[in-house]
C-alpha cells in the first residue's frame, strides 16, 4: 500500500479556481491573490506552450531550500519528498480539472501547492507569502 504522509486539501471545496483556499486567512483574498501570482512568477521556471509553470525539478528544490534557509533551516529530505507529493495531488488535480497544461503546476493551483506545502514548512501562508516577497524584493 502507498504510504500518505500528509492531510490531503479538501478538493470538494475548491472552486475551480482555488478559490475557497484563502477564506479561512486573515488576509484579503485579492491581495493574496496577487502575492501568490508574484511568488509564481519568481519561483517559476517552466513554461508549456504560452503558460508559465512551476516545474517539480528544478523549482520545487529552489522553493523548498529558499523556505527552509528563510527560517535558518537545512531542508529535511524527508520534507522535500511530502512537498513532491504535495506537487504531484496538485498537478494531477489540474489535469483532472480539464488543464491542457500537464507538464508543471499553472499560476491557478499554485495556490494549492502553497498552502499545503506551507503547513509542511511550518508556515502560515501569509507568514511564507509575506516574507519569501520580501526576500526576492531585496
Amino acid at each position: 500500500g502507498v504510504k500518505v504522509l500528509y492531510v490531503a486539501p479538501d478538493f470538494d471545496k475548491l472552486g475551480v479556481e482555488g478559490g475557497n483556499v484563502a477564506s479561512n486567512i486573515d488576509m484579503d483574498t485579492e491581495r493574496m491573490t496577487q502575492q501568490v501570482n508574484k511568488l509564481f512568477s519568481f519561483q517559476s521556471t517552466g513554461h508549456q506552450g504560452k503558460a508559465k509553470i512551476f516545474l517539480k525539478k528544478p523549482d520545487i528544490f529552489q522553493f523548498a531550500t529558499n523556505a527552509a534557509k528563510l527560517r535558518n533551516r537545512k531542508l529535511d529530505p524527508s520534507v522535500l519528498e511530502v512537498i513532491e507529493n504535495i506537487y504531484d495531488d496538485t498537478l494531477e488535480l489540474q489535469v483532472d480539472i480539464g488543464s491542457r497544461v500537464t507538464k508543471g503546476i499553472v499560476c491557478e493551483y499554485f495556490q494549492v501547492f502553497l498552502t499545503k506545502s506551507a503547513q509542511v514548512l511550518g508556515w502560515s501562508l501569509s507568514g511564507l507569502l509575506m516574507t519569501m516577497l520580501r526576500w526576492y524584493e531585496e
